[in-house]
């Protein structure tokens, strides 16, 4: 459920949201984190949104993924190794992660 929205703009250059989005659950399916462990679980979730003419255009989604992971009992130092190594073992040695300086440049009438 999302919560403690915020939000900024107006109808001809577009807005900006964020918002916490929270969710529970109980592990109960094979998954990307391994067997089913039937613990339940509390994520927390922020959604940041860029919007022009009633459309979402821009998103960013961040996750406590660590939180998830150590509330089903999994060793996390393990799965961000073997997460890590998987990349580099693709040949990938930096992750850019960061575009925000580039999304400005280009929002919808620059309003935002």
């Amino acid at each position: 459920m999302a919560t403690q929205v915020i939000w900024n703009g107006n109808d001809v250059d577009g807005s900006i949201t964020s918002h916490l989005v929270t969710g529970s659950g109980r592990h109960t399916q094979f998954s990307h984190l391994g067997k089913p462990t039937n613990r339940t679980f509390v994520t927390r979730t922020v959604a940041d949104c860029m919007i022009h003419e009633n459309k979402i255009y821009r998103e960013w989604v961040v996750s406590d993924n660590m939180s998830l992971m150590k509330q089903l009992g999994l060793n996390t130092d393990e799965i961000a190794f073997n997460m890590a190594k998987e990349q580099f073992d693709k040949g990938f040695r930096v992750t850019d992660i960061g575009e925000n300086a580039a999304c400005w440049a280009v929002s919808p009438g620059n309003g935002l």
